[in-house]
């Protein structure tokens, strides 16, 4: 990273999300969804929400690349399939009123090519079997926030005439930071 004082503004950011996002407070459980390539800022979030008092941090990574594999090798009714553990868990984070934080970074164009019903009927069908957490999530019952972050994908779209992949995260972390007023 060439942007100055990155890390500060990336721990600044964390905290931001933390502290004023989900307003963590003692006690509270935390599921971060967040980007594999996003780890340094995963790790950032888990410490200021144990500084506020969490109890425990949940990590859910996220990979597109790993997503684009299930879509081309799985059947439909695999990707459609969310298994009793999934809604079990589910359950359990309302029941104990777990904050949601989600980092964004993907690639915009990592489902390029991939059967658009296919994605459309097994977002359909997971968006079904999770109905509880977005009936929570819409009544407040539980507090959420979705963040974003500079993925290399992300800032080359945002960003093309800039000449290197460092330039171009460099200027979306810069108008992130921007756009939170950090």
């Amino acid at each position: 990273m060439a942007l100055p004082n990155f890390e500060q503004n990336l721990k600044k950011y964390a905290k931001l999300l933390v502290a004023t996002g989900v307003n963590v407070s003692k006690g509270h459980t935390v599921v971060l969804s967040i980007d594999v390539d996003q780890a340094p800022l995963a790790r950032l979030i888990s410490e200021a929400a144990y500084e506020l008092g969490a109890k425990k941090v949940i990590i859910n990574w996220a990979d597109d690349t790993l997503a684009r594999l299930d879509y081309t090798h799985q059947d439909l009714e695999t990707l459609k399939d969310v298994p009793d553990y999934k809604i079990a868990e589910m359950n359990y984070l309302i029941e104990n009123g777990a904050s949601r934080i989600s980092v964004r970074s993907s690639n915009p164009d990592a489902l390029a090519g991939i059967d658009s019903d296919t994605i459309a009927e097994t977002q359909k069908a997971r968006s079904i079997a999770m109905r509880p957490m977005m009936e929570a999530t819409q009544a407040n019952k539980v507090s959420w926030l979705v963040a974003a972050a500079a993925g290399e994908k992300w800032a080359e779209k945002v960003f093309p005439d800039l000449e290197t992949t460092e330039e171009q995260v460099d200027a979306l972390w810069n108008a992130i930071f921007e756009a939170v007023h950090l």
